[in-house]
This record gives structure tokens, C-alpha cells and sequence, in this order.
């Protein structure tokens, strides 16, 4: 098989969920496939961030640049164009595989602004209709691409995506010199998403200030991410608060930073209105890290047993369920434990090796795989 993915979603100033699926899934298909030939692809516009672009070995992988235009030429066979942040192209010829990871501001125009939705709504209902083939990262998603677009079950795969190695737990000590610029106190509640509607961050902040007028720990409510729509309603309401000194917001955290935030949170709050998947809530646990999450979007298909679910609309819900998590080391230790093992059936490798398949039921030709990939491991990307 020759494929062309596209990988522009990596090429970001500050990449984040999509740019983790569209690096973890390349880096591993080529530990797991020497055999098939893939163009790994990036738009024109992105050379600026180039420094983001994948550097690979692999003879069998070949960086491109591309204009996406009418009637620009491909490679020569080429069996199939992955677009892995939702996009296909124009070109003709190859079959058409389009990755969605979720479509919650087109089910939910307060997520966003109007231009913004409709500028999705339109990239969205182009390759719904247009691609030959959708993944989705969760049942979840599939559904709404089902009934919002009417696009058949037939035509969509569902593959969960992975956690990458680099998630388990520090140890506190070794993890001081990486978090001091932060200024952090323990012990804290983790929210990693950023200041927007959609992550319902209002809520979880009003929940955590009943918390700390019921316990007698001086607990912080530390916030990671970048400012979304309605970020101003929310510093707003901090800042009214008598409780503000216990939030901190330290705006986008670095990938390599990630491990020990995680590691040295009482907790992760994952409270969100709505998740194509939730890849923070298998990270946390992967790092030892109890969670508290929602039953709205696709959280309880991913997080199984191994979280403390609650209505993401009910403060008094998500205020309960953190002040157990807060006093009582048994919930904890419970939840570790399960979100150690809930974390381990999410790998990259898995993610690979389902969407390699996927391509070769799509072109009609086998999977070769190196098995020696697996024997050895693919490394920690």
C-alpha cells in the first residue's frame, strides 16, 4: 500500500490532543510497518512552525509538502489520503480516510463563536459527505457523526486512541525543579483543558470552594491551559471570589511537563460538558492520579470503572465528589488502582496496529506488520 497522511495538526505553536493522536499514531506505524510505502504530509501554510515537523528514518516514510488544490498531481499509486484532523483533499484518485475526534461545537453552538462554528460546519459537512472512510476515536463520536451528518455505521471504524509511556508516576522530590517556575502548593486538584465554556470550568471552580469551607486541607485548584471561549466570564469569577488566592491558572503546560503535574496532583477534575475522548483522564491515571469525571460526551466509554462520574450540569455532584476523593484515602488508593489498570488497555501501539488494519481492509490487501516492533517495543516517542 502507498498512504499520504496528512500530519499538519502537528505543526502547531502549541500542539495539544490532536497534534498527540497525529504524532503518536505516525511515530508507531512506523516502529510497527517497514513494508508499506507513506507520504507524511504538511500544508504549505505550517512551514513556519517546521521545527514541529516529525524527523523520520524510516526509508519507507517520506516527508512532503503539499498545496491542496484541484488537480495537483499525487505519487504515483497512491491507494489512500488519511486526513488525521478532519480533512481531505481535492485531489482525486486515491481512496479518502478522514479522522474526527469530535464535533461538540457543531452540537453545541455555545462551545464557541458563530464564525468559528459555521467556518467547522463547513469543513465538517464537506468531508462527512466526501470521504470514502471516517474514523472516529470513540463510539461516542461515531454516534453524533451518525446522526448529525447521516452518515452510515458502515462507513466509519471506531479506534481508540493510546497513552504514551512517558506517563507514570514521580516520584514528588525528583519532580521539584520542574514544577517550581509554576509556584504550585500541595496538596492540589488538577483541571488540564483550559478556560472555556465547554470545559465547564465555572462549575468545577464553584464545587472546589464549597470544598474548601467543608475541609480542613488548604487545597489549591490548579488550572493548565490556554484561554477559550468565555475565559473572561471565568477570571471573573475568580476574582470576585474570597477563595481566589486558592486557584492558580498556569495557562499551556509543555508536553514534557505533563508527567509531573499529573504526578503530584491529590486529583484530576475532568468535569467537561463535552469529549470526543478525554485523553488527559487516561494520562492522569497512568500517573497514579484519581479522577473525577463526567457522564456527558464520550468520558464514561473511556474511563470504564476506574472514575468517580458525575453530572457535569450538578455542582452539588461534582462538590461531593471531590470532597470524598479529598478525605478518603480508601476512594483513592481505589481509584488508583483501577486507573492503573483502566490506562493500560489504551495504547499507541494498539492505535497503530487497528488503524493499519483499517487501511488494509480499505484497500484490500493484507497488513505485513514487524513483529519484532512489538517484541522490542517502539521506545518512548
Amino acid at each position: 500500500m502507498r498512504i499520504a497522511l496528512d500530519a499538519s495538526c502537528i505543526a502547531r505553536p502549541q500542539p495539544t490532543g490532536v497534534a498527540a493522536y497525529a504524532r503518536n499514531l505516525i511515530l508507531h506505524l512506523a516502529a510497527l510497518d517497514t513494508e508499506n510505502g507513506y507520504y507524511v504530509g504538511y500544508r504549505l501554510s505550517r512551514l513556519k512552525y517546521g521545527k514541529r515537523f516529525l524527523g523520520l528514518s524510516q526509508p519507507n516514510f517520506k516527508i512532503r509538502l503539499f498545496h491542496d488544490l484541484p488537480g495537483l498531481r499525487l505519487p504515483k499509486g497512491l491507494d489512500l489520503f488519511h486526513g488525521l484532523d478532519a480533512r481531505i483533499s481535492f485531489w482525486k484518485g486515491p481512496q479518502k480516510l478522514a479522522t474526527f475526534h469530535d464535533i461538540g461545537l457543531i452540537l453545541h453552538p455555545e462551545f464557541g463563536t458563530a464564525h468559528h462554528r459555521e467556518k467547522i460546519l463547513g469543513r465538517y459537512e464537506r468531508v462527512s459527505r466526501e470521504a470514502d472512510w471516517i474514523l472516529a476515536d470513540s463510539h461516542h463520536t461515531s454516534r453524533d457523526i451518525q446522526r448529525y451528518f447521516q452518515v452510515p455505521e458502515r462507513k466509519i471504524r471506531v479506534i481508540h486512541l493510546g497513552v504514551e509511556e512517558r506517563f507514570f508516576p514521580r516520584d514528588p522530590g525528583a519532580c521539584f525543579e520542574t514544577l517550581r517556575p509554576y509556584g504550585l502548593s500541595d496538596p492540589y486538584v488538577l483541571f488540564l483543558g483550559g478556560l472555556s465554556y465547554r470545559k465547564n470550568v465555572s462549575r468545577m471552580l464553584e464545587a472546589f470552594f464549597s470544598v474548601c469551607k467543608r475541609t480542613s486541607e488548604r487545597l489549591q485548584f490548579v488550572i493548565g491551559g490556554e484561554e477559550g471561549h468565555g475565559a473572561g466570564e471565568i477570571l471573573a469569577r475568580i476574582n470576585r471570589s474570597s477563595l481566589r488566592d486558592r486557584v492558580r491558572w498556569i495557562g499551556y503546560v509543555p508536553p514534557e511537563v505533563l508527567p509531573c503535574l499529573y504526578s503530584r496532583a491529590l486529583a484530576l477534575a475532568f468535569v467537561t460538558l463535552y469529549e470526543g475522548f478525554g485523553l488527559p483522564v487516561l494520562e492522569a491515571m497512568a500517573c497514579g492520579v484519581p479522577v473525577v469525571a463526567s457522564t456527558s460526551g464520550s468520558l464514561p466509554e473511556v474511563v470504564g470503572d476506574a472514575a468517580l462520574l458525575v453530572d457535569p450540569h450538578d455542582t452539588r455532584q461534582i462538590e461531593e465528589a471531590l470532597l470524598r476523593v479529598v478525605e478518603d484515602p480508601a476512594c483513592r488508593k481505589d481509584l488508583r488502582e483501577k486507573g492503573f489498570e483502566r490506562a493500560k488497555q489504551f495504547t499507541w501501539q494498539r492505535t497503530a496496529q487497528e488503524t493499519l488494519a483499517y487501511y488494509a481492509d480499505i484497500c484490500g490487501k493484507p497488513p505485513r506488520l514487524n513483529h519484532a516492533s512489538f517484541a522490542s517495543g517502539c521506545g518512548r516517542p
